[in-house]
């Protein structure tokens, strides 16, 4: 057989191998390796699930710890007898009248937590009710106003109002005990009416921000250097005044929520910036018309501008929204940041709200704008890009 008949042959045999032997070829070799592929899929789909159940069950546990600190005491009892103190002060404090604070009923929850319930009643006028609620907010607490009904006898001026309010509190069971809800000291020397050092009889275990609130009496203080005993303090906080307290006062830690650090006090009194809605508003002012004047000596006209003012904004969680006040025209607008507005012959849009002012757009440039200042006080942003 020749050379190139033998090629031929070998070729045909290879032919025909393949023909017949590549199903169990690849029943053997490839498909075990098919099938490795995706078992090994599988587990990388496997592996991404339990590290996503990782991120979600460590975001929970932080979530937990984070209640547990804010949490009542775990004992029911002794949750409700501290909650129901602090109440009292917080009421005091905040100048409520004719006050009785009274316990409620307290319902557990598959043995994970307790509700535990007290009422306030007392007599306050509608800034003092807006200054408590400020204040309940604030505090770093797990708990929250139920129910608060306002009722006047009178609507005149700024009248006293009868006022029933339900709080609520979240005792949880694994929380830690303690037999105080805050830390707590006492002044180791008195402290002025203007003194800004105060000096504490033990050390305590302070907060975790850089500043922290603490009450003595009815003032609150703003703590913003600690050195051992020794601590500087901002007086008059929290809307609070000023007054000298005596050596052996209880001074008290007051924990401030990191969801409200940034609310404001007029975010509580905007209502009250717009109109007291238990008084019956003062009747409107016609001014009386102006004097006749020459044609060549006409008075310059008058500027609305100047008579619409910023009264407040309101921040909760992402929703953000700026109080505007037309006192020409008696007109309120509530304007949502990112939205248009027009008023006093100002057409702007929002760009952002802060605690304390907005941010406008007004013909392609940005401008500040204060609390309680007019349209017309408004400062141009030079170096800030429009947005």
């Amino acid at each position: 057989m020749q050379r190139r008949e033998k090629l031929l042959a070998a070729f045909l045999v290879a032919a025909i191998v393949i023909w017949q032997g590549g199903p169990l070829l690849s029943r053997v070799i490839f498909e075990p390796i098919d099938i490795r592929h995706a078992e090994l899929d599988s587990l990388d789909q496997s592996i991404a699930l339990k590290q996503t159940d990782q991120i979600v069950l460590a975001r929970s546990e932080r979530q937990l710890a984070d209640w547990q600190s804010r949490s009542l005491p775990p004992d029911p009892l002794v949750a409700q007898r501290l909650y129901q103190g602090w109440l009292t002060d917080a009421a005091q404090s905040a100048g409520f009248s004719a006050l009785k604070v009274t316990p409620q009923r307290r319902t557990q929850r598959d043995d994970a937590f307790t509700a535990v319930e007290v009422s306030v009643t007392a007599e306050a006028t509608l800034d003092q009710v807006s200054l408590f609620l400020y204040r309940f907010y604030r505090t770093d607490l797990l708990h929250r106003v139920t129910s608060l009904d306002l009722q006047s006898k009178k609507n005149q001026g700024n009248p006293p109002l009868r006022i029933t309010l339900t709080a609520e509190g979240l005792a949880l069971a694994d929380a830690a005990p303690r037999s105080r809800l805050f830390a707590q000291t006492t002044l180791a020397q008195p402290l002025t009416v203007d003194g800004n050092t105060l000096i504490v009889s033990e050390p305590l275990k302070l907060p975790a921000n850089a500043d922290f609130l603490v009450r003595v009496g009815d003032e609150y203080l703003s703590v913003t250097a600690v050195a051992g005993n020794q601590w500087t303090v901002e007086r008059g906080a929290e809307a609070s005044q000023s007054a000298a307290h005596e050596a052996g006062q209880t001074l008290e830690i007051v924990p401030i929520n990191t969801a409200a650090q940034q609310t404001s006090l007029d975010a509580y009194r905007w209502l009250v910036a717009a109109r007291n809605p238990f008084a019956i508003p003062a009747p409107k002012v016609v001014p009386p018309p102006a004097p006749a004047v020459a044609e060549n000596d006409q008075p310059p006209p008058l500027d609305p501008a100047q008579f619409a003012y910023l009264t407040g904004t309101i921040s909760r969680g992402d929703d953000r929204k700026a109080l505007l006040f037309d006192r020409l025209n008696n007109q309120r607008v509530v304007v949502a940041e990112g939205k248009p507005f027009s008023l006093a012959g100002i057409n702007a849009s929002i760009v952002r709200i802060g605690a304390d002012h907005v941010v406008l757009k007004q013909d392609e440039q940005q401008w500040r704008l204060d609390v309680g200042k007019n349209l017309r006080s408004m400062q141009r942003l030079v170096d800030e890009p429009v947005e």
